[in-house]
């Protein structure tokens, strides 16, 4: 599925990629019968030369070809526009992958997740005494810089330290905000409980033995 966005200097293409089978992604680390290896997302770098080279294909170019040019030092999308007309390619922009949720299945309508922002927390020792909030999101926002904080000695200047205004055991975090929740937090708020999805609802882990390695995969 694909939206398309038009701006004066750009299309933005949205693309929702279903696989057909089970895809496994992991780092460069090794491992073996004493090491632990898991699967992730792919590498942007990695989601980015898979749709790249897709595209180059359907544009129908010649990758020795392609491979020379390279090798001549010349521009990305130069080389590509010499073979096969379609230097577009090698000037596009690709972010993410993201989750995302079908909305609807009469009218098929994704909403994209995103990550719960690390200055999102929960209260990691809820009490009675704190009532119904004890499970609700708290904000780790910059001290105000017309306080002080003794010993504070930023890296760089403006820098401020994140601050909670209350005397509260914390963790971060988990799951994924919506595009509703992704909004409030950046206006100052805090998402509401239905703007937030837990990660065993999108997928989990299985841990896998395979010759003495541990694979964890999603």
């Amino acid at each position: 599925m694909t939206t398309t966005t038009q701006t004066t200097r750009s299309n933005t293409v949205g693309l929702c990629i279903e696989p057909c089978d089970v895809l496994f992604f992991r780092d460069g680390r090794p491992f073996g019968g004493t090491l632990h290896g898991q699967s992730r997302f792919p590498l942007p770098q990695t989601f980015a030369g898979a749709i790249r080279t897709h595209l180059l294909r359907q544009a129908g170019c010649r990758f020795e070809e392609l491979k020379k040019c390279l090798d001549e030092k010349k521009p990305f999308d130069e080389a590509i526009e010499s073979v096969c007309g379609a230097g577009w390619i090698g000037r596009m922009i690709v972010r993410g992958p993201w989750l995302a949720r079908l909305l609807g299945k009469d009218r098929p309508e994704f909403e994209v997740l995103l990550p719960m922002p690390s200055t999102l927390h929960r209260l990691k020792d809820p009490s009675p005494r704190r009532g119904p909030t004890a499970s609700a999101l708290v904000r780790l926002d910059p001290l105000s810089p017309k306080q002080n904080l003794p010993g504070w000695r930023p890296t760089e200047t403006g820098m401020r330290p994140l601050w909670l205004r209350q005397r509260a055991r914390t963790e971060r975090a988990e799951g994924f905000l919506t595009p509703h929740g992704l909004r409030a937090f950046l206006e100052g708020r805090l998402p509401m409980p239905e703007d937030i999805v837990k990660q065993k609802d999108l997928y989990d882990f299985d841990r896998v033995e395979t010759g003495g390695a541990v694979v964890c995969g999603d």
